[in-house]
């Protein structure tokens, strides 16, 4: 059986009350299931500043938008789990 992570895709900015609150949360979800985290700081282009700008903190799992400005442990938990299931092989 071989298991790939999913691909949480956390994106962000600088000065972001909302942004250090959920990845917190996207921390302590890490201590409990795998999956393979990126960052990307939305300031480093014009195209996610007018996509993402104002709804940040957001959250893709897999290329697959799952939250817009918050999110609780539960949740992220619960999402990082269905997107882990689909790669058990």
């Amino acid at each position: 059986m071989t298991k790939h992570y999913p691909l949480l895709k956390f994106y962000t900015k600088d000065n972001c009350q909302l942004c250090d609150v959920a990845f917190r949360i996207v921390e302590q979800v890490a201590k409990k299931l795998k999956f393979t985290l990126e960052t990307v700081d939305i300031t480093q282009s014009d195209d996610l500043m007018m996509k993402y700008g104002i709804e940040i903190p957001v959250i893709e799992i897999d290329g697959n938008l799952e939250f817009k400005n918050k999110v609780t442990e539960k949740e992220l938990l619960r999402s990082i789990r269905k997107y882990s299931a689909e790669y058990v092989t």
